[in-house]
């Protein structure tokens, strides 16, 4: 009788062990089918490529007046509590006694002692730089190729000695110092200084290729792959 027990008891031990291993079999021919599947799936057609360009994708405008924005009254701001970004003559617009109430997240920006002091608030430089890279009258102004018969360090011919290093984004036209006392006096003129305006591209251009390193040292480093709590942007 023992023996007989045994017996049942060995075949059904056996019985289990041989369904375990053929259930293992079939989920492991089920799973390499699944990898075949998805590793030579092919992507799907009609996506959309990634679109790098500002004007494309809106960032050229304010939120707020529509306008494009420029190197004059509508420079490109950031409102560093929010950090929303809106021209500058639309900030001004929404100034009241010594705060700003940001247009979009109406989050409240305080100790903003005067009208002055929305021109200290940051540029956003990607936009500027945008701005900058995509005007061709600019780009040739900062040009300082002594071939170049027109840029920032060109002598004026109404003041000798005096550079014209002054743009103005009404009159599309750069001039000197002393040019602006008896030519730019409009309300519509917003004159800026285009070594100013060089020195933030130039900044904004390395800060450009110092991410771009970081982020092909990251992906060899990572086995080609970029983890995103290691993204890194240069604080600008």
């Amino acid at each position: 009788m023992e023996s007989d027990k045994k017996n049942e008891n060995e075949e059904k031990s056996e019985n289990i062990i041989n369904s375990s291993t053929k259930s293992e079999n079939i989920i492991n021919s089920s799973m390499k089918k699944e990898i075949i599947n998805t590793t030579s799936e092919k992507p799907k057609k009609g996506r959309k490529k990634l679109v790098h360009d500002y004007a494309s994708r809106g960032l050229d405008i304010c939120g707020v007046c529509k306008l494009k924005y420029n190197l004059g009254d509508r420079i490109p701001r950031i409102l560093v509590h929010c950090g929303h970004t809106f021209c500058t003559s639309c900030l001004i617009r929404f100034y009241h006694v010594d705060h700003i109430r940001c247009p979009y997240c109406k989050k409240l920006i305080n100790n903003i002692e005067s009208v002055a002091k929305i021109e200290s608030l940051p540029l956003n430089l990607n936009i500027f730089g945008e701005l900058v890279k995509t005007d061709p009258l600019v780009m040739r102004l900062l040009d300082q190729d002594p071939e170049n018969p027109n840029n920032l360090s060109t002598e004026c011919s109404f003041h000798p000695g005096k550079q014209k290093h002054f743009y103005c984004s009404y009159h599309e036209q750069n001039f000197c110092r002393e040019c602006i006392k008896s030519s730019h006096k409009l309300n519509e003129c917003c004159v800026v200084d285009l070594y100013d305006i060089e020195k933030l591209y130039q900044l904004n251009e390395q800060n450009i290729k110092k991410n771009n390193l970081i982020v092909k040292c990251r992906k060899k480093t990572n086995g080609g792959k970029m983890r995103k709590e290691e993204f890194f942007i240069a604080n600008y």
